[in-house]
């Protein structure tokens, strides 16, 4: 019989196994792909019909069978259905997916799309006889086509849309399974060569694998032999089996049994010392005596990192693999080994082949000879490099976190499981004042005590609930520590469980956090944002919050309460004579005063400056204004000593009564305001009670009003300038005046006379603002004028425009500058300018007015003394005051051609000014009388209704002014300027324009 090699028998093997596996899942994969998509696709035919059932009865009951249709026909498209009806309870085809068989029956299906002798237990009569909502999925008997079939109710064969007569019906849906099908055979298709593919790998990797079981056991046993025949008695066949080559393995392994079995034991030491020695990476090296022959192992390779072919060199080489540093201390612990047989052990570092530096422990062992001498030293060298790394890094953690706990400002203290302290930080050693070493071994309790400082009752440590609990645990707010030497600290606490590996709490440590300060300057910030630094008393935004509370109260509870606005008398002299420190020390000891004066439960309040509120809660009138009588007296008989000098001061109240018809904060406070502001104009030092219909307070209400139309105005450039001329009486040689006059237009575009706005911006500060708006646009008015006309820029001959100045104007240092910034800007000849000022305004604010009027005088502008005559001291003031012009009172001039002593003192005016060399000018000339007058007592220039009246600046002619209107009985125009006295002297006398 002729032997196969076994090579070639296996690959056979192999190529038999792997065609009959083949076909096998080929056929296997194709039935199972076919059931899988018979059993996916009827799941999902029932699924989708069972779906379509309720919506099909619906909008057949609807009359909609050509959305119904077009839903077959989605389906149809979407999926492999050919075939998809809706038939009537006679078997008539109410819908399908096109129109071609509607109203047919069921039966004209046949032989397509639908032939019942494919499908043996379909039966079209029972399922339309059939009254279950369930439906059934049938299978052909190709098993290529599935038929679902479904009862519907509310179905009929009648064709008309409109009506329906509620029966039973059926519906028909066919999927093929052709595609499908054929898409899963394709996949198997490809599964079975993926299959044959790896069977093929497999059959290589088998061969691969006979090759090394058989070809190479007959090579191992060649080699073996040969190995054998040149001596090597360590060799072995390892062939086993009952093929030849175990036949020949067997003769060859008697042969070599007992060295095989003596290597094998050898072997084993070996193995076990070598796994030994790279567990513990452990090498070892040998020196024989006398010869100094050394040996080193492959273990020792590895950690000198060397190859294992360097092994068996001198002792010089291994020594030179020690650190530098290191190797007088190796030699000193080998030669006492090697010369006077003493065993040792030393730490050291060696230095790779790779350059890195790795940490050995060294053991020596001394074998000696029979004579005693040393024969053999051998050494054990441990690689303990991780050794040293974890124990360098467990020590600079340590000493990271005790530098750690040293730095930090929070006291820590560590505890044991018992609560005894262990440890300390400085900041908890000064904070408690106990050292570590005499702290460690108590506990926090006997070092310290935690107290509530609201309460003032003792709190425990969380200490104990946090090593009872195992969690971690704080303090309460507001605890403050009371330390060893008796200080009181406020701290904040908590407690933190110190677990082992195993998660058992070991000890706790204890973190304070000392917040005196901040809690201090909480505390101070608290009291600094509801008191007045100053005083001691509470700010205005505290005292608004209580009054707001009030406001509430008396609004709810129809409670009575009263508010007191207080504004001190005399109190600037008193700054201006000794300064603002005397002032601020006036205003401590007055509110120490007033706060004695008052119940507990009122509350007083520094407004701001010299202003101060009271409240006072639940006190009705009487009660209010006999406080605030009290009040008033108090600093009245109140004596300030300053430096060797005696204030006597006075105090203004304004009293407002909350009760429930009382308006909001912003409107009391606004009424309180304004009483006081009373109770200082009737004389000071006295009590005005608010009423709603104080004629005198919704006068100062509506200036107030008066004041934001005026800010308004100032905005939106609603003021308009008229003009309103000067003529010459005798000497018509003079150059032609023109006053420029002031009118506010109200959002309606209405003119708003001086009278009605120009005492509250006097009042409220505004006419700075105001003046500085008249001066910019007028000459910028004038500039377009020039420089349209050339020939108006004479400087000798051209009008002289005289523009009114308030007294508050006259103060601001800032507005000489932008006078002549204006002029500079705008190329305004200066002469051509004349400033108005009243004699009341110039000689209440004598030296500004003398300096205002200089600086600018020195650029060529002129001034004049407006309302001359009607001041106490005219003639004493008038030579320190460089004017050019008289401007003589009107109501001195009205009635000079009937009144003779008006006449003799506009007579002496007119002397005065020939004989200082100014020029005069008279208001409120209204007839030709007056005006005839005044030629004969050398008046030079007349201005009143009897020569023109004001009109708009953009309407007069530059030279000439407005047209001359007929003379009337009609006063002159009060300039802007005019003050709140002087509005009401003019409201009293005939057609005076105010």
């Amino acid at each position: 019989m002729t032997r196969i090699p076994l090579r070639y028998l296996t690959v056979l093997i192999l190529l038999v196994f792997i065609a009959l596996s083949s076909l096998l899942a080929y056929r296997f994969g194709l039935n199972a792909a076919a059931n899988h998509v018979e059993t996916s696709e009827a799941r999902h035919l029932k699924a989708l019909t069972q779906r379509l059932q309720d919506h099909a009865a619906d909008m057949l009951a609807r009359g909609e069978h050509a959305r119904l249709q077009q839903t077959l026909q989605s389906m149809s498209e979407e999926l492999d259905v050919n075939l998809a009806v809706i038939l009537g309870a006679q078997g008539k085809i109410l819908v399908g997916m096109d129109d071609q068989r509607l109203g047919e029956p069921w039966e004209s299906l046949i032989p397509h799309p639908l032939n019942p002798a494919l499908y043996p237990d379909l039966s079209i009569a029972a399922l339309l006889d059939d009254t279950g909502r369930v439906g059934k999925v049938f299978t052909s008997e190709s098993r290529n086509a599935l038929l679902a079939a479904f009862t519907l109710n509310q179905i009929s064969d009648t064709p008309s849309l409109s009506a329906q007569v509620p029966s039973q019906g059926l519906m028909l849906i066919q999927l093929n399974l052709i595609p499908a099908k054929a898409a899963a055979q394709s996949n198997v298709r490809e599964l079975v060569l993926r299959f044959i593919g790896y069977l093929a790998l497999l059959a290589v990797l088998g061969l691969i694998f006979f090759h090394w079981t058989v070809t190479k056991r007959v090579e191992r046993l060649a080699r073996a032999t040969r190995q054998f025949a040149e001596g090597d008695l360590n060799t072995r066949s390892g062939v086993t089996g009952g093929d030849e080559l175990a036949d020949l393995g067997r003769t060859f392994d008697q042969m070599v049994t007992r060295i095989a079995e003596t290597q094998h034991t050898l072997g084993e030491r070996d193995r076990r010392l070598l796994r030994a020695q790279r567990t513990a990476r452990i090498g070892t090296w040998e020196m024989h005596l006398p010869e100094r022959a050394f040996y080193w192992s492959d273990e020792m390779s590895r950690v000198l990192g060397t190859a294992p072919t360097e092994r068996h060199l001198n002792y010089e080489s291994f020594i030179a693999r020690i650190h530098p540093d290191d190797q007088e201390a190796a030699r000193q612990s080998d030669r006492k080994a090697m010369e006077e047989g003493i065993a040792g052990e030393l730490d050291y570092r060696i230095i790779g082949a790779d350059g890195n530096v790795r940490h050995v422990h060294e053991q020596t062992q001394v074998i000696r000879r029979p004579d005693g001498q040393v024969g053999t030293v051998i050494g054990t060298v441990q690689d303990i490099t991780e050794r040293k790394r974890a124990e360098e890094a467990v020590f600079n953690a340590k000493e990271r976190a005790q530098v750690t706990l040293d730095s930090i400002g929070d006291a820590v203290v560590t505890t044991d499981a018992d609560g005894r302290v262990d440890y300390l930080n400085p900041a908890a050693e000064a904070l408690t004042g106990w050292p570590i070493l005499e702290a460690r071994g108590k506990r926090p309790d006997e070092m310290f005590q935690l107290v509530n400082e609201t309460s003032g009752a003792t709190v425990r440590t969380p200490l104990d609930a946090c090593l009872r609990e195992g969690r971690n645990v704080g303090l309460a707010n507001h605890i403050v520590m009371i330390t060893r030497d008796g200080r009181t600290r406020a701290i904040e606490d908590s407690a933190a469980p110190i677990r082992d590996r195993q998660g058992n709490t070991i000890g706790a440590v204890l973190v304070f956090h000392d917040v005196t300060k901040p809690r201090q300057m909480a505390r101070k910030l608290s009291w600094q944002a509801t008191h007045d630094p100053l005083t001691g008393l509470f700010n205005r935004f505290e005292f608004e919050r209580r009054l707001q509370v009030a406001l509430k109260q008396a609004h709810e509870l129809q409670a009575h309460h009263a508010l007191l606005y207080m504004d001190l008398d005399q109190f600037k002299v008193v700054n201006d004579t000794c300064g603002h420190v005397a002032g601020d020390e006036l205003l401590k000891q007055l509110a120490f005063t007033l706060l004695a004066k008052i119940r507990d439960s009122d509350t007083l309040a520094r407004l701001g400056g010299d202003e101060f509120g009271v409240l006072l809660e639940h006190c009705p009138r009487e009660k209010a204004l006999e406080i605030a009588n009290n009040l008033r007296q108090t600093v009245r008989q109140f004596r300030f000593v300053w430096q060797g000098r005696v204030f006597e001061v006075g105090i203004s109240i304004g009293a407002v009564m909350l009760e429930s018809t009382a308006e909001d904060m912003t409107a009391v406070l606004s009424a309180a305001d304004m009483a006081c502001f009373a109770a200082k104009e009737r004389g000071r030092d006295r009590i005005h009670v608010y009423h709603p219909d104080d004629q005198e307070l919704i006068q100062r209400h509506g200036e107030m009003e008066a004041v934001s139309r005026i800010n308004q105005a100032l905005a939106e450039h609603r003021f308009r300038l008229d003009v309103q001329p000067i003529v010459p009486v005798t000497d018509q040689q003079h150059p032609p005046h023109q006053e420029i006059l002031l009118r506010m237009l109200d959002e309606e575009g209405r003119v708003v006379m001086p009278g009605a706005f120009i005492p509250a911006a006097e009042r409220f500060g505004l006419m700075p603002a105001v003046d500085r708006w008249v001066v910019h646009h007028f000459f910028s008015q004038f500039a377009h004028v020039l420089r349209e006309d050339p020939r108006h820029a004479s400087s000798s001959s051209g009008t002289i425009y005289a523009i009114n100045l308030s007294g508050a104007s006259l103060n601001d240092e800032q507005l000489p500058g932008f006078v002549i910034q204006q002029l500079e800007r705008y190329q305004i000849p200066a002469s051509r300018i004349c400033f108005e000022i009243t004699e009341t305004a110039a000689i209440a604010n004598l030296t500004r007015a003398g300096l205002f009027m200089n600086e600018l005088r020195q650029r060529g502008c002129r001034f004049a003394l407006d309302d001359f005559g009607t001041g106490l001291s005219s003639f004493t003031y008038l030579k320190q005051l460089p004017v050019d012009y008289l401007k003589i009172d009107g109501s001195l001039v009205r009635d000079i051609a009937r009144d003779p002593i008006d006449r003799s003192m506009v007579d002496a005016i007119a002397r005065i000014g020939r004989v200082m060399g100014l020029h005069t000018i008279a208001e409120f000339v209204e007839d030709d009388a007056v005006l005839a007058t005044l030629a004969e007592l050398g008046v030079d220039f007349a201005q009143g209704y009897g020569i023109a009246r004001p009109a708009p600046l953009s309407q007069a002619t530059p030279l000439q002014g407005p047209p001359r209107q007929p003379s009337g009985p009609a006063s002159s125009d009060h300039s802007y300027r005019n003050t709140m006295a002087r509005s009401r002297v003019r409201s009293r006398l005939p057609n005076s324009e105010v």
